[in-house]
């Protein structure tokens, strides 16, 4: 068994333990207390300590991320059409599940009720509240001009900062000209890796942490178990319908519009990558298949896939974008947080930024969750049951949503071989007119055939 299928099954186990003895405490068939030990505090200790931990790996995890994501396309000035095309496309689908994602929380309200603190709740409804669209524009603006070391330095409580400071790092380095350039951004990657491998690390401490989290959870809702229940069942119901919309709706409106594949035969064809994107949760563990099923089924040309898939797996996360507002606005909503439309905007950009700092690996996308939360004031420590809480239902939803990344990658692979291999079919025709031949004869054939 793999270290990451043990880690899913031992993530699983403690899930259940939390749940199992987070009930118990809270119907007292055992007591919170024994010998002078609180115990529901002693378990509730392992929780904080993972979440300081993911705290912690946050900001590089974010810096670097974004900066290997943004590199990755290489030299800028070779991108042309192809690069344009692919770009436009996942950014603009990746907006649309965002905005999905928003319209349903708003109709939804999966959280509005649901509170698990009560202290500091009114402060922060108070900041939401004094804020104005100017002030909040002004506020943010300033966010994201701080000083880059300074902003590093603050971690979380400037993660806009960050985010731009690696974005435009990541664009420096690309439009340089330097002999150390490939080398600086190998060392960037390697350290990118390394950071990997400290998540990877942290999520070792998940199973006991999110057991701890549960039982605190659950314990302080002991009265109100009936509430917390409905509120996770309406998280888990938005999350859901907000994906299968995306994802059965959305982006095969989009495949029948921009290209000339039968739904049937081209879903057929990516089949075995969603299957492999289900069991992994990871797009980038996906992307052999992926590459191939595009390749090999879909008959796109190979040179658009080696170009358009490797990218979507860095960065178009259209179901971890969605869900990362989904899950901004359920914790904003359960903190008696009314989010504006100004709040709610900046919650759609930095949900897109946040996802292209997923990375591809499981479960990150709830991890720069705290990206998301951050951007519109709300306080990381009163976030941290409901993250906690999130966690415990969020295995199947992250299988769900990367299917919905991988079929996202796949549609924008077709979509630009269709307009590619159109624009060669086009150019091959003009030359062969100059030349008097037959442009009905003698033209190159698109690059993609229709999939059988």
């Amino acid at each position: 068994m793999s270290m990451l299928k043990k880690l899913n099954t031992f993530i699983f186990l403690g899930i259940i333990l939390g749940l199992g003895l987070g009930l118990l405490f809270a119907f007292e068939v055992i007591p919170a207390e024994i010998f002078s030990v609180n115990l529901v505090e002693f378990f509730r200790f392992f929780g904080r300590i993972f979440m300081l931990l993911l705290k912690m790996i946050v900001v590089p995890l974010v810096f670097f991320s974004i900066f290997c994501g943004v590199t990755s396309i290489g030299d800028i000035t070779h991108f042309g059409r192809i690069g344009k095309r692919t770009f436009t496309y996942y950014i603009s689908t990746t907006f649309i599940a965002v905005i999905l994602g928003l319209i349903l929380v708003n109709l939804i309200k999966p959280g509005l009720g649901l509170s698990l603190t009560s202290a500091a709740i009114p402060s922060a409804v108070e900041n939401a509240k004094d804020m104005t669209i100017l002030s909040m524009l002004t506020k943010q603006i300033e966010a994201f001009f701080i000083n880059p070391f300074e902003a590093l330095a603050k971690g979380t409580s400037s993660m806009i900062a960050i985010i731009f400071a690696s974005i435009f790092l990541a664009y420096g380095v690309l439009k340089i000209k330097h002999r150390a350039k490939n080398q600086f951004i190998d060392l960037m990657n390697v350290v990118n890796a390394a950071v990997m491998q400290i998540t990877s690390l942290v999520l070792m401490v998940a199973p006991v942490g999110i057991m701890g989290i549960l039982i605190g959870v659950l314990y302080d809702r002991r009265d109100r178990l009936d509430d917390l229940v409905q509120g996770l069942s309406l998280f888990v119901l938005t999350a859901m319908l907000g994906l299968a919309i995306h994802g059965g709706v959305v982006l095969p409106a989009i495949l029948k519009i921009f290209t000339k594949f039968k739904l049937g035969s081209f879903y057929k064809g990516i089949f075995p990558a969603l299957q492999m994107a289900f069991g992994t949760d990871s797009s980038s563990a996906t992307m052999p298949v992926t590459m191939q099923c595009t390749k090999d089924n879909l008959k796109l040309n190979p040179k658009t896939v080696d170009f358009v898939i490797p990218i979507g797996a860095t960065i178009n996360m259209d179901g971890t974008a969605l869900y990362e507002a989904v899950c901004a606005l359920f914790i904003a909503q359960a903190l008696g947080m009314d989010l504006s439309m100004t709040q709610q905007i900046i919650v759609c950009f930095t949900a897109v930024i946040a996802s292209i700092g997923a990375a591809g690996i499981p479960s990150a996308g709830l991890v720069t969750l705290v990206i998301v939360i951050n951007a519109v004031g709300i306080n990381y420590e009163l976030a941290l049951p409901y993250i906690g809480m999130i966690w415990a239902v969020d295995r199947f939803i992250d299988m769900c949503r990367t299917v919905v990344n991988v079929e996202g990658d796949c549609i924008g692979a077709a979509i630009v071989a269709e307009y590619e291999g159109q624009d060669e079919a086009q150019n091959q025709k003009g030359k062969d007119i100059n030349l008097g031949q037959d442009p009905k004869n003698d033209y190159a054939p698109m690059q993609r055939r229709e999939a059988s």
